[in-house]
């Protein structure tokens, strides 16, 4: 019977819009937000427009270069940073991924570890680290023409944590540990260890003003404890596991006493609002005034937090799944939610979108009313009522669970995003690699969603929400597109 409906749902599986061939089985491709998509196979570079799937351009490009990290593209722009890899130095380049050119490259012996949009602008804030100890700068790149604004260089104090990215020829690291780089203003914050402090750079590249803070440790993403977060005209620095720093933003002065902003759990989220600071550790909330740090309240949870967003109420996703709304004034209880899809569900994350606080789940996601706590629409996974009569719904209740593909989800922009655009869609495929694959979009503000058949087994999945194509890459650089409806 299995078998027999899995035929029936290949049968009328979608036609491709456009199909294309690589004809390499090492073919690399990675999306560029330009409604392109960039790919290597031995030998050359490609440009490919997810529309019609045409080769827009290609370069030539070293038949032995290492396909790991090869491409990093930027997100919210059409820029895409390509590392080539062979014998000798690396090399690191900026192109436009519209028509393949170097827009920028980086001086000889330069790692480049990342690339940061400024918002509004054309420009490109990079980071470096060469291969000898203790290099470590800054620069900002105008394009398209490559123009550096600005370059420091031995902008650390202190040694980020570094873990290796590419062990090879290069012998490339990446300091994955440290913190982005926030675009406050006409300048550059960032806090990258406690030697350096908390720095401000104005539109020239020179410290506006630096900022050291007794006590601070090495409080990194990388060791599971929150990040900068900047709100308004503050910034929100954890400088210890249980202790955050408030700073002005326009000269660096503390807007807290340095005894406050102590925490009773480790800082390893932290959201704002309402005029509180909320951080949240293993099992507990704890909210502390804006204004002066002062501990406004402290609430208990069952089991460790998971995820923490603050809209009308505070909400945690904890690891088991439930999910609890907190009154912002005193703490209390509001409503506590048990995983709506069973305890087989891994949680992944909390979205607040269209009045809802969004559950993402490892096979699916439900929306949850903010105010009561009430389901508003599910989703994918097991039961659900949209896929429970095909073979992806056959395959949940067999365990072989479909699952989000994480690297397909996008929430939408964050608000200084360069190029403001609403990513709102997730894409679920099967695990079993029996089943046929599905194309499944949820518009996660109001649980809209469109389901896609597609012929392939087990594909490698891109998805393009500018041209709202779907891209499926087959191990032998086979590509076909689907577009689906806007």
């Amino acid at each position: 019977m299995l078998l027999t409906l899995l035929g029936v749902a290949v049968a009328a599986a979608a036609r491709p819009t456009w199909t294309a061939d690589l004809d390499s089985p090492g073919a690399e491709v990675v999306l560029a937000d330009a409604g392109l998509a960039v790919g290597w196979v031995p030998g050359k570079v490609v440009g490919l427009d997810l529309l019609d799937g045409t080769v827009r351009w290609e370069r030539p490009e070293a038949e032995d270069a290492a396909r790991d990290d090869l491409f990093q593209p930027i997100p919210y722009t059409p820029w895409v940073l390509l590392c080539t890899i062979v014998p000798g130095p690396d090399t690191f380049e900026l192109i436009d991924a519209r028509t393949g050119k170097t827009a920028w490259k980086a001086r000889e012996g330069e790692l480049v570890l990342g690339a940061w949009a400024e918002p509004g602008t054309d420009a490109l804030v990079l980071t470096d680290q060469a291969q000898h100890p203790g290099h470590f700068g800054l620069a900002r790149v105008a394009l398209p023409a490559g123009t550096e604004s600005w370059r420091v260089q031995g902008v650390l104090r202190g040694q980020p944590p570094i873990t290796p990215a590419r062990p090879g020829p290069g012998g490339a690291f990446s300091a994955r540990g440290t913190q982005r780089p926030r675009f406050v203003g006409d300048g550059v914050l960032t806090a990258w260890t406690p030697q350096d402090g908390v720095v401000r750079r104005g539109s020239d590249g020179k410290v506006a003003w630096r900022v050291l803070l007794p006590g601070a440790e090495a409080v990194y993403p990388l060791y599971g404890l929150a990040d900068l977060r900047v709100d308004g005209d503050t910034a929100y620095v954890p400088i210890a596991r249980q202790r955050v720093a408030a700073l002005d933003v326009a000269n660096g002065h503390s807007r807290w006493q340095p005894a406050r902003g102590r925490t009773r759990v480790p800082v390893c989220h932290l959201a704002t609002g309402g005029g509180d600071v909320v951080v949240a550790g293993p099992d507990a909330v704890q909210a502390l005034r804006a204004t002066d740090g002062k501990t406004v309240w402290r609430a208990r949870l069952d089991a460790d937090v998971l995820d923490l967003v603050v809209g009308d109420a505070v909400f945690a996703l904890e690891k088991t799944g439930e999910v609890v709304a907190l009154d912002p004034t005193d703490g209390h209880l509001r409503w506590r939610v048990a995983p709506v899809a069973g305890d087989t569900e891994t949680p992944l994350g909390l979205s607040l979108a269209g009045g809802s606080v969004v559950v993402r789940q490892s096979t699916g996601a439900y929306a949850l009313d903010a105010a009561t706590g009430a389901v508003r629409w599910q989703r994918g996974g097991e039961g659900s009522a949209s896929l429970g009569g095909d073979p992806f719904g056959l395959a949940a209740r067999r365990a072989r669970r479909a699952r989000w593909h994480d690297t397909l989800f996008r929430e939408p922009a964050p608000p200084d995003a360069p190029r403001r655009a609403e990513h709102t869609w997730v894409v679920v495929q099967p695990v079993d690699g029996r089943s046929q694959a599905v194309l499944h979009r949820v518009d996660l503000a109001t649980g809209t969603e469109q389901t896609l058949p597609l012929g392939s087994e087990r594909p490698r999945w891109l998805w393009d929400p500018t041209t709202h194509t779907a891209v499926v890459i087959d191990p032998g650089g086979h590509l076909e597109g689907y577009q689906l409806a806007r």
